[in-house]
């Protein structure tokens, strides 16, 4: 089975899109801000739609753009909506994917982020069971990803194999073709900041006192920051 090749989306969904759901996806060929020409729509989730750009003013250079469905009119909608672009300006790490534009397309919301080949976690698992070697080398910059995340003040929420993009880079690491995959964490959409008590992010991965919360148990946790 070969690798599925894609941008790194964000903005994890809890369900699936909905036929119908939001305005039609942009057409291949289509600018955004002038700038961005769409090439290929790679994802869609709950909240948004993930594309593979062409950036006409850097010749060669590829980005992926995510375009929020819903349009934001007011300024309490817009400041809703740049939710997520402040918690990706607020962490800086090679294994946390990081903002480089952003902008609006008809009242929606657009990010850009970087493009990166490679797969999901997921996808790489369902190819088969990882060796110890290769699990390490995984979990070690994502736990100093996860690190960085949390030093800045956020809860990511939603750690799970879809949301940890295998990023292909020839010469990361020793330089080895073994060692040229680096994870990066996406999928920052639901994200909280410590003064949030905000739970969310998907059932399945939730951590045990968090779902304990929805289940019909004599005694509930108490879910605390940590």
């Amino acid at each position: 089975m070969g690798k599925k090749r894609r941008g790194a989306p964000t903005g994890p969904t809890t369900r699936e899109e909905e036929p119908g759901l939001g305005p039609s996806p942009l057409g291949v060929g289509s600018l955004v801000a002038d700038r961005y020409r769409i090439q290929l729509q790679v994802g869609t989730g709950a909240f948004g739609d993930v594309y593979r750009a062409e950036d006409v003013e850097v010749p060669g250079h590829v980005v992926a753009l995510k375009i929020l469905h819903q349009p934001a009119y007011g300024e309490e909608e817009r400041q809703s909506a740049l939710r997520e672009l402040r918690h990706l300006a607020s962490v800086f790490h090679p294994s946390v994917v990081h903002l480089k534009d952003h902008g609006w397309f008809e009242s929606r919301l657009w990010f850009v982020m970087p493009w990166y080949d490679g797969e999901t976690l997921e996808s790489r698992i369902r190819r088969g069971p990882l060796t110890r070697a290769e699990a390490r080398t995984i979990f070690e910059p994502l736990a100093r990803a996860l690190a960085a995340v949390h030093a800045a003040g956020l809860r990511h929420q939603d750690v799970k194999p879809e949301t940890v993009f295998l990023a292909e880079l020839p010469g990361w690491g020793d330089g080895s073709p073994e060692d040229a995959m680096m994870p990066v964490l996406i999928g920052l959409g639901v994200a909280a900041t410590q003064a949030e008590m905000l739970v969310a992010g998907t059932p399945t991965y939730f951590a045990p006192e968090v779902a304990a919360q929805f289940a019909t148990v004599a005694h509930r946790p108490r879910v605390t920051e940590k």
